[in-house]
């Protein structure tokens, strides 16, 4: 029973999420490192789904018939990746609510790190 609740205590410190997020914040960034610019998001504005929550996104698609990629803040309720045209771009847009999320790989890397964490701790604790 004790190794059950070190397990729980351990995994619910590595994936608990807070009310804000961090995200990568730029335009026309094909790879991101330590030196791109990040931007801490907050609560989404009134006219978001009440459901809804910070999110960083990854923007892939043309500017003025220039292809380009694009980071930065917005609101979603679930991690996804959808046809969308903005002020500015239009092409495939992702979502995600981790921090800096909006890298190379978004969305499908945070789903089996955590199966894969889970599983060794429960093989040490077993």
């Amino acid at each position: 029973m004790r190794n059950f609740v070190i397990v729980c205590a351990i995994l619910a410190a590595v994936f608990t999420t807070g009310n804000s997020i961090r995200c990568y914040d730029c335009f026309d960034c094909d790879t991101v490192d330590s030196t791109t610019p990040t931007l801490t998001c907050d609560a989404p504005p009134q006219i978001a789904p009440s459901n809804a929550k910070g999110a960083c996104y990854k923007g892939t698609g043309k500017v003025n018939g220039v292809q380009t990629i694009t980071r930065g803040c917005g609101w979603s309720n679930a991690e996804f990746c959808k046809q969308e045209t903005h002020i500015v771009l239009s092409g495939e847009y992702c979502y995600c609510n981790k921090d800096l999320c909006n890298d190379a790989s978004i969305v499908k890397l945070n789903v089996v790190l955590m199966i894969f964490l889970a599983g060794i701790l429960a093989k040490i604790y077993a």
